[in-house]
């Protein structure tokens, strides 16, 4: 689970806690952190996309993916639940997320993919 605070004209998110399993598997701390230092790139895109959708639809989001190279993919189920402080604005986005395999197995997908996004083209 995580907890994200909206900022900057709800186009940037900030982490105000990030749960240690999620820690584990992405490999970095990520509370007191935004959107902009997730590691890789590509689920950088992807949650700010998601955070984007919960806050458009003022509504709870769910998500299924399969992430990871083709030799070594997890899924990902996500729910990302938008929460006010005002009863009007989204001020933050509550997020319950679970992988379909071991935490070693679902960070070893997430090294996988930083590794291929960082070779040269």
């Amino acid at each position: 689970m995580h907890v994200t605070d909206v900022l900057e004209g709800n186009k940037e998110f900030y982490f105000r806690f990030y749960e240690t399993n999620l820690t584990e598997i992405h490999g970095a701390e990520l509370s007191r952190k935004t959107t902009r230092e997730i590691q890789p790139l590509s689920l950088a895109h992807a949650v700010r996309g998601s955070f984007s959708l919960a806050l458009t639809k003022k509504a709870p989001v769910t998500s299924i993916a399969e992430i990871g190279p083709d030799n070594l993919t997890t899924s990902q189920i996500v729910l990302r639940m938008p929460l006010s402080d005002d009863g009007v604005r989204v001020s933050n986005i509550a997020t319950v997320a679970e992988y379909r395999r071991s935490v070693a197995d679902a960070r070893q997908v997430m090294h996988e993919i930083i590794e291929a996004e960082q070779k040269p083209k």
